[in-house]
């Protein structure tokens, strides 16, 4: 580290900048209870693609470390775009859980996961 001056706005502007996230509120959450119940926020979560959905053949499921599906991610969210034409991915961790929940979001360049629906 610069001890002062104009090299310490250099060594600043040189540090990485965090991650931007975006909040993205969960829809069908009311079937998940079970699962909401048990999350807790900062909990990692994955999106996945859900191949096989008869309700939403573009399903972005939100589900736990462990598997549990804790919902979806509404169609007319912006992120459903991201994710399925800019073939984005995902970095989510549960942001609130106050009637539902709330994911906090960073998009990535890796390739999103998938997974099968499961009535």
């Amino acid at each position: 580290m610069p001890s002062a001056g104009p090299e310490i706005a250099e060594w600043a502007a040189e540090l990485p900048r965090p991650a931007k996230t975006y909040p993205v509120r969960l829809a069908g959450t009311r079937s998940y209870a079970a699962a909401l119940a048990s999350a807790a926020v900062g909990d990692v979560v994955m999106l996945l693609c859900e191949d096989g959905n008869p309700f939403d053949p573009d399903a972005l499921a939100i589900v736990t470390a462990d598997g549990a599906l804790l919902g979806y991610v509404p169609r007319d969210s912006w992120l459903r775009r991201a994710v399925l034409e800019d073939r984005r991915g995902v970095a989510a961790r549960i942001e609130g859980l106050d009637g539902g929940a709330t994911i906090a979001v960073t998009l990535t360049d890796d390739q999103p996961g998938r997974r099968i629906y499961e009535n």
